[in-house]
């Protein structure tokens, strides 16, 4: 009984794969006859036109930091400091959420130096 459940959920997987490749990478439509090959090429086309824009900007973001570090750019935003420091900094901001049933949200999208 449990293998009929494993290979249908491969199948159910499977299908989502296709349907999201037609639908929204090809904006063909779900009643489009799927065919493999055009379905892998546009998942190879998205993800080539993604990690091109990705390295880009992570690019352009580096070189802003080092201008900032070397006094060379305006004030830059970024990260430099531990990721405890990190992680009870975003729990401060849930549990002040929490508490002001949620009054406080807007502001908690800031940066702790802002303040």
């Amino acid at each position: 009984m449990t293998q009929t459940f494993k290979i249908l959920g491969w199948v159910a997987v499977v299908w989502k794969i296709d349907t999201c490749s037609r639908v929204l990478l090809q904006k063909l439509g779900i009643d489009v006859e799927p065919i493999i090959s055009r379905d892998l090429a546009a998942y190879r086309d998205f993800y080539q036109t993604y990690r091109a824009k990705h390295e880009a900007e992570e690019k352009a973001e580096k070189e802003e930091i080092a201008k900032a570090q070397n006094g060379q750019a305006g004030p830059v935003s970024y990260f430099d400091g531990t990721g405890a420091g990190l992680f009870g900094t975003y729990l401060l901001y849930a549990l002040l959420t929490i508490i002001t049933c949620g009054l406080t949200a807007p502001f908690s999208a800031g940066e702790p130096s802002t303040w």
